[in-house]
């Protein structure tokens, strides 16, 4: 596998046919297996999700109307926010993605996940003293603060319960200004055993989390990038244009190193739970969100390129709508170049793409994205595509979460039934 994973726009030679396909998969909205879905969501359809960030937090939302059975791959390597923090004191991946998905998939709108919400998801102020911040985690741990009183008994315990163990294993000096209830809490959970999987389960379990999420790897590692002028910045914050400035030029290269320094280039495994979950899924999805920071990151540890390429399922690429710093006016089918390009690092040069990638949704209006996709190199890549209209609203560039769940339903080749499992 070479040391990270290079931008590339066109086909390479590598044996691998590049001959237009007819699309012979389901039609793009099926009212049967919709109306199925929402009948017994708990035996819906296993969709699994490469992605990071907040991009998938409503579609995750509505998705669990019509499944129970959808699994998360999160990128753990998120190196800003409060999450830095928590990194640098304990050595750890990051979990603000990882929360943040958590609380989607337990948002039915009840009263109880709205308490839930409110707890796991506030953060302390960033400005004012460090002593403020102190005492209000003190009384959530206490039991005294408000928001632990709206909680199920068993939230309760969980939250005290880690909350009290991160406050034991905290350094002095620690700034929780800024901090999320939710990752001090996935924190606390995470440190007795150091297994991230265990934490998840537990947070999970007490929110009545309809679906599962994992991290890609489970190691603590940062994002590097190449730029076309040289430079490297590390970094996943540093890449994304919203913490720091747009990049000053476009990326080339990406790769996973040990630390903020840099470093060469790292291949850890991917998380042994997360190729099982992609071998047995019904559809994978590749979504919209940040290109290199949520979706293409998620494809570097070792294993994941391969668990695609042999899950004999739908292969579906969402790109994203409206404007993205790290691929500015690189359009959908160079998107997908890139994207077949690190998963054959992993799968194999040879893999055809229809094992990778083997549709992908467009909007008919191009105007929607920042460069009209160029539907001749999806061709030449061997890469179906279909027009849907995803961005439902005038005058938005925001997909329609429920269109997109619908249609990724109708697409799932779901061969029986399935349990619900446990998160």
């Amino acid at each position: 596998m070479p040391s990270g994973l290079h931008s590339t726009d066109e086909p390479e030679e590598s044996g691998v046919k590049t001959q237009t396909r007819a699309l012979t998969e389901p039609p793009l909205r099926n009212p049967d297996r919709i109306a199925a879905a929402l009948a017994n969501p708990q035996r819906g359809p296993r969709i699994l999700f490469l992605s990071g960030g907040s991009a998938l937090r409503e579609l995750s939302r509505v998705l669990t109307r019509y499944t129970h059975n959808s699994t998360h791959v999160i990128t753990p390597f998120d190196s800003g926010g409060s999450s830095a923090a928590l990194r640098q004191a304990f050595a750890m991946l990051s979990v603000g993605d990882l929360r943040n998905r958590l609380l989607a998939l337990a948002d039915d709108g009840s009263l109880e996940a709205m308490a839930a919400q409110a707890c796991f998801g506030h953060r302390f102020a960033t400005s004012g003293k460090a002593r403020d911040a102190q005492d209000e985690l003190h009384s959530l741990v206490s039991g005294s603060d408000p928001r632990i009183a709206k909680l199920t008994i068993a939230q309760q315990t969980f939250a005290r319960e880690t909350l009290g163990t991160f406050v034991s294993e905290m350094p002095a000096g620690f700034d929780l200004r800024g901090a999320s209830i939710g990752n001090l809490a996935l924190t606390g959970a995470y440190l007795p055993q150091r297994d991230i999987h265990l934490a998840l389960a537990r947070f999970g379990e007490v929110l009545g989390v309809r679906g599962q999420v994992l991290p890609s790897s489970e190691e603590n590692l940062h994002l590097a990038a190449r730029l076309a002028d040289g430079t490297t910045v590390v970094g996943q914050h540093r890449l994304t244009g919203k913490e720091h400035p747009p990049l000053a030029a476009p990326i080339e290269e990406i790769r996973l190193v040990a630390g903020l320094a840099g470093g060469p280039g790292l291949h850890p495994p991917a998380s042994t739970a997360a190729t099982a979950r992609i071998r047995e899924a019904d559809l994978i999805c590749l979504p919209m969100g940040s290109f290199y920071s949520s979706l293409l990151c998620n494809l570097l540890p070792e294993g994941v390129g391969r668990a695609i390429a042999l899950a004999s399922c739908p292969k579906v690429y969402v790109p994203s709508t409206g404007h993205d710093p790290e691929v500015a006016s690189v359009d959908a089918a160079r998107a997908t170049a890139r994207l077949l390009h690190a998963l054959r690092a992993d799968a194999g040069e040879a893999t055809p793409a229809e094992r990778l990638i083997d549709r992908v949704l467009l909007d008919p209006r191009p105007d929607v994205y920042d460069a009209p996709p160029d539907l001749s190199l999806l061709d030449r890549l061997c890469v179906a595509h279909s027009e849907v209209a995803l961005v439902a609203q005038s005058g938005s560039n925001r997909v329609d979460a429920q269109r997109l769940a619908e249609i990724l339903v109708s697409l799932a080749q779901q061969n029986e039934p399935q349990p619900k499992e446990s998160p």
